[in-house]
């Protein structure tokens, strides 16, 4: 594990918990450790969740975009490095790149604001950049989007989201 205030680097091992029916890591379980990563650099940078919320503030993942090439199977080892960029207004962005046996089998970008727990408005987080420890070279070539959908769209059912 690498523990730069730009780059952060950790190793996560496939757990069975993780796997699909292929004996795949699972979108949710590659979802969670892009979470765990990103929670701990925050953390090493002084914003983590604790931190925020000791100062009326939290996280959102608004948008996220992931491309994957291979799918690691059960046990084996996968490193995820990632970083920040530039913020832009109340947005800030992160990037994710993975890796198996240093060959980049994914990467994903992702959006996030931060908001006050008493109001649940965003914050404007530009005048604080510095805090980032922003990338400013290199990084994906591609960010999140919103999704456009089609105008011959149909609803087939609802869903009840569960608090979870």
């Amino acid at each position: 594990m690498e523990h730069d205030k730009t780059i952060f680097t950790e190793t996560y091992k496939v757990r069975s918990t993780q796997v699909n029916l292929n004996n795949q890591l699972g979108l949710y379980g590659v979802l969670g450790m892009l979470q765990d990563i990103a929670a701990e650099h925050a953390s090493y940078l002084g914003f983590g969740y604790k931190q925020l919320v000791q100062k009326g503030f939290f996280w959102a993942l608004i948008q996220q975009k992931l491309k994957m090439n291979y799918w690691p199977q059960w046990n084996e080892r996968i490193t995820v490095k990632t970083w920040s960029l530039p913020v832009q207004g109340v947005y800030a962005f992160r990037e994710f790149e993975l890796y198996y046996n240093d060959q980049k089998i994914g990467e994903c970008a992702s959006t996030w604001i931060t908001m006050e727990i008493a109001t649940r408005r965003p914050i404007e987080l530009t005048e604080q950049q510095e805090i980032f420890y922003p990338r400013t070279d290199g990084g994906l070539n591609f960010r999140t989007e919103r999704i456009a959908l089609p105008d011959d769209m149909q609803q087939v059912n609802q869903f009840k989201v569960r608090v979870s």
